[in-house]
């Protein structure tokens, strides 16, 4: 399958599908009903999300069943990014998740 194929092909939609049924209806439609997946320039499959806010829930909380499940859907190892895409200027940014606090000492 390419990657393309894969794109137009509905993958995004059927690996949501599965997380919505892991995570459940409530947590679904607040993390991840309003992501998109894409192939980034150096390869890496990028999952494009509407705000910081959803970013830093989606790598903290689910980080790991995204990459499980696209890793079955694909059957091999899927490189993984975040975006929080900004529709106000129509393009997009590479945003790292935030660092863990450090804990007191």
């Amino acid at each position: 399958m390419s990657v393309a194929d894969g794109l137009q092909g509905g993958l995004w939609e059927g690996v949501l599908g599965g997380l919505r049924s892991e995570v459940g209806d409530e947590q679904f439609r607040l993390w991840m009903k309003d992501t998109r997946l894409r192939v980034g320039a150096d390869g890496d499959w990028v999952v494009s999300c509407p705000s910081r806010f959803v970013l830093d829930g989606l790598v903290r909380r689910f980080q790991e069943p995204i990459s499980r499940a696209l890793r079955a859907a694909m059957g091999s190892e899927v490189p993984l990014a975040f975006e929080v895409e900004c529709h106000s200027r129509g393009g997009t940014s590479m945003v790292p998740p935030r660092s863990p606090p450090l804990a007191p000492e």
